[in-house]
């Protein structure tokens, strides 16, 4: 119904979504203003590319490798903005009548410690996914042990190695030097996948990358049956 539609049989899992212009959309007449307006489709194709590495990322940008990057992480905006083939600014428009030096610092979130004694209560992230054939704990901890650790130094570019312990009910990924408790949670019930990730580190680029090296087994181990998402929350 919108001005993309969506490329089902180009799609990766945790590695790329692709869109296509939907010739029969017709926009609304009226210019465009952030969320609201006529959507006017200007390429016939948008490649959604994940790169969970920021460093990775930025390199990609920098190399023409990808032609936009939606949120850098600050410490490499110095860096971005020296290159002459890269602009870089702030999409909002609400601040489009700032000085620029304005605008940089009040996308600068800010977080207050309150020093309150009371725990904090997170809520992990689960997903219920289905490989399509029947497998088991010792199955899967043996594909672990073989290919997560290379896998992902090979595509973090780090020598960073990951702890894989199966404990018989459940396989936890961990890097107790690093991190507090388990990254990722797998239980296995039949053909379906229970994956519990650690609300605490949702957004932390190793965990991301784990994700997608995860989501990179999960497919080989399903074979030409493929993944497919049963639950998610």
């Amino acid at each position: 119904s919108g001005p993309m539609k969506f490329a089902k049989s180009e799609w990766v899992p945790g590695a790329k979504a692709v869109f296509e212009k939907f010739s029969d959309y017709v926009p609304r007449q009226e210019k465009a203003s952030w969320l609201a307006g006529g959507k006017q489709m200007l390429v016939d194709r948008i490649e959604w590319v994940v790169i969970p590495d920021p460093a990775t990322a930025a390199a990609a940008l920098q190399n023409g490798e990808v032609d936009w990057w939606e949120s850098p992480i600050p410490d490499l905006v110095p860096l971005l903005k020296k290159n002459r083939n890269v602009s870089v600014d702030i999409g909002d428009p609400k601040y489009q009548d700032e000085d620029p030096e304005e605008r940089q610092a009040d996308q600068y979130g800010l977080t207050l410690l309150t020093g309150s004694p009371e725990p904090v209560i997170t809520t992990n992230i689960m997903k219920i996914i289905n490989i399509h054939r029947h497998t088991n704990t010792d199955e899967l901890f043996a594909i672990l042990q073989e290919k997560l650790n290379p896998l992902f130094q090979l595509q973090k570019q780090s020598d960073l190695t990951f702890y894989i312990e199966n404990t018989g009910n459940f396989i936890e990924i961990s890097e107790p030097n690093i991190y507090e408790g388990f990254l990722f949670r797998i239980e296995i019930n039949g053909s379906e996948l229970c994956i519990t990730r650690s609300e605490h580190y949702v957004d932390d680029v190793n965990s991301l990358t784990l994700e997608s090296v995860l989501n990179t087994l999960f497919e080989e181990l399903s074979g030409d049956k493929g993944v497919s998402l049963t639950l998610e929350g």
